[in-house]
């Protein structure tokens, strides 16, 4: 059974460092990749980085899901502390991305459909949120 999780650790670690190597090599951007669970039961023999490269928060912000003109201003972790402030970040975004408020101010066709997706989303994970809080 040691030897069968030894095999299981050792292939996690070579799939997680071939899709790390193909994305640079590929120069495609990468956020966040969450492979801590393949580190658990061995020593890391491999370099790890624990500070972001240089120019990457310049580069953050072609990624984002919404456009400028929306309104929508990034929110820290500290603004969602309690339940009161996680309640007023909802309704402010929900207004950023509510389909009546983006089609009164004039978006495009690309443009109404992420808002609306995102208003789905968001509704999805304030029910889910709604649902835990009690």
């Amino acid at each position: 059974m040691e030897a069968l999780r030894d095999t299981r650790r050792d292939w996690w670690l070579k799939a997680s460092l071939k899709l790390m190597g193909s994305t640079i090599r590929r120069h495609w951007p990468l956020h966040q990749l969450d492979i801590k669970n393949a580190f658990l039961n061995g020593d890391l023999e491999e370099e790890v980085f624990m500070s972001l490269p240089p120019g990457f928060e310049q580069r953050l912000g072609s990624d984002r899901v919404l456009w400028p003109e929306c309104g929508w201003k990034p929110v820290s972790l500290t603004d969602l502390i309690t339940s009161i402030s996680v309640k007023k970040v909802y309704h402010r975004a929900t207004l950023c991305v509510h389909p009546d408020k983006v089609q009164q101010k004039g978006a495009n066709v690309q443009q109404k459909y992420t808002a609306e997706k995102v208003f789905d989303l968001l509704k999805e994970a304030w029910s889910k949120f709604n649902s835990e809080e009690l």
